[in-house]
């Protein structure tokens, strides 16, 4: 199989202009680290304490970096640059469709780092300079406090470090802000539109939402927040991270290998964080690694037949995802009709055996593991393509769990005890409960049908989103959670989900859309039902 990555003069003419520097032109890649992230963070006077932090903690030298020297040169056939001015690339099948797959022509280090400008730190904290800002990292962090600042388990080098994304989001990019994709979510008054993001602080996770208030979807994002517009009690309001010239300041954020953004006070992984973080993890697939954001391959938007391309990765170059030989990795474009949540999907081929590192969790105790992969389409010959596969997770030091034994990818919902919500049999309840209302019965056979399709290890999708703007993935028997296991989970530990193939007669085909990973008492309804967005 060939392969490929984006020429550096593909990639800037699909980077917006800010994004590099004006002197930089054709392939030409700079020597000088003055087009780097930490540079363009020096030249902001407003920043000067993060700055002198990301110095002296060593963490600017990590924020220099951009091409991965060790990557392999591709065929030219395989790249991007070869489909847009050709419209051939490497053949690719899913489903019915026919596609072209591209492959990165080169591998690049990029980062997201979130500041707090000095004026807010002075105002808000009293950290004039980096000592102060040390001081207050050592109470927030003080096992680390003494140790010198380079020292990865420092105070000041875990403060900065959690305020590091290993992938560079735009502010556009944090959450999807396509109105195709916005639209089909149905219950923004109580869903956040979110996603988790793995930090430069190991074993530290960090959600990102963007809410709907009183109408308005994307006038703000925020760090670590929870609860929504419907239920205000339940609010932690979290950090705000502000878009581009929101202070007024008028100094580029963009660089070659980064972006910065502002944000309204200092980021702590405390116990009050890890509170607010303790609420179900729906993780969208296409963000387990940053070189599927890196790479450019998340979160685009099919338009035109030349969108429809798909991004796939080459063994040993893509971050916390190992796989055997016969296995082939791709990340598709987003489509407001797939029949999969934000229209996301990565697709897992051939005789394939796969590992994924999960994101780690914020606290101690019993999770429940869950994956939604599966998209038959009710086409007959597609569908044995999905043929069996075997889940197994591990922690850290142990070896593979399977996750009971191989399931059949060919059934439906159906076959797991599925009834539609609108179509359940609440007679026989009316009948035994005197005074019990229609409504009361059908609710109750509605948690009934929940029941037992958790009997068999599965759960209707979320109702929160619709592929064709009237129908939601919760009233398509086509898509369903298995649930793969419960496990009690550290955080300081790290887990592994790996994923095979185990029927050898032809080569599968899986969409892979999300994973979540639930805390007891979500799952368990200690402090209510879970609820069904």
């Amino acid at each position: 199989m060939r392969f490929f990555l984006f020429s550096f003069s593909a990639l800037l003419a699909l980077m917006p202009i800010s994004m590099y520097a004006q002197d930089v032109s054709g392939d030409t890649i700079p020597s000088s680290d003055t087009y780097f992230l930490p540079s363009v963070i020096q030249n902001n006077p407003n920043l000067s304490i993060y700055y002198s932090a990301l110095r002296a903690t060593g963490l600017a030298d990590t924020l220099e970096q951009y091409i991965d020297p060790t990557y392999p040169g591709v065929s030219y056939d395989s790249t991007l640059a070869c489909f847009m001015n050709t419209g051939r690339a490497i053949f690719y099948r899913t489903a019915y469709e026919e596609e072209n797959g591209v492959f990165p022509e080169s591998r690049y280090f990029k980062y997201t780092v979130f500041v707090v400008p000095d004026s807010i730190l002075a105002l808000n904290y009293n950290i004039r300079n980096l000592e102060d800002l040390r001081s207050y990292a050592e109470q927030q962090y003080p096992s680390g406090a003494g140790k010198p600042d380079y020292d990865r388990e420092s105070s000041l080098n875990m403060f900065m470090s959690y305020h590091i994304l290993p992938e560079m989001l735009t502010y556009e990019q944090f959450n999807t802000s396509q109105h195709q994709i916005i639209e089909r979510h149905l219950h923004l008054d109580e869903l956040d539109v979110e996603d988790f993001y793995e930090t430069m602080l190991p074993h530290s996770i960090m959600r990102i939402s963007t809410p709907y208030e009183q109408g308005n979807y994307g006038s703000k994002i925020f760090i670590n927040r929870k609860g929504t517009i419907k239920y205000p009690e339940k609010l932690i309001p979290g950090i705000q991270i502000y878009k581009e010239r929101e202070l007024g300041y008028q100094y580029d954020s963009y660089s070659l290998n980064g972006i910065y953004h502002y944000i309204s006070e200092p980021l702590v992984y405390n116990n009050a964080t890890r509170d607010a973080l303790n609420v179900r993890m729906r993780i969208m697939a296409s963000t387990l690694s940053p070189d599927f954001i890196n790479s450019g391959a998340r979160g685009r938007l099919r338009y035109t037949d030349r969108d429809r391309y798909v991004v796939g990765f080459l063994p040993g170059f893509c971050k916390n995802v190992q796989w055997t030989e016969g296995s082939e990795l791709w990340v598709r474009y987003r489509d407001a009709s797939f029949g999969c949540y934000n229209g996301d999907e990565i697709t897992l081929r051939g005789q394939f055996d796969m590992t994924f590192r999960l994101p780690p969790v914020p606290q101690n105790g019993l999770y429940e593991i869950r994956i939604n992969c599966y998209s038959p389409m009710g086409i007959d010959d597609f569908r044995k393509q999905h043929g069996n596969l075997l889940f197994y997770v591990r922690q850290e030091g142990s070896e593979f769990i399977p996750c009971g034994t191989p399931k059949n990818m060919f059934l439906t919902a159906e076959d797991l005890g599925y009834v539609k919500d609108d179509d359940v049999d609440y007679y026989d309840i009316i009948q035994n409960n005197p005074g019990m209302t229609e409504d009361e019965a059908k609710e109750l056979a509605i948690i009934e049908n929940d029941k037992l399709m958790r009997s068999h290890g599965s759960m209707k999708s979320p109702d929160s989103y619709t592929y064709n703007g009237r129908t939601s993935l919760r009233d398509d028997n086509n898509t369903y959670r298995i649930i793969l296991c419960e496990m009690y989970m550290q955080p300081e530990k790290d887990y592994y989900l790996r994923i095979r193939q185990v029927n050898n007669e032809y080569e599968s085909n899986i969409p892979f859309n999300y994973l979540e990973i639930v805390p007891y008492d979500v799952y368990s309804g200690e402090n209510g039902p879970e609820d069904r967005h």
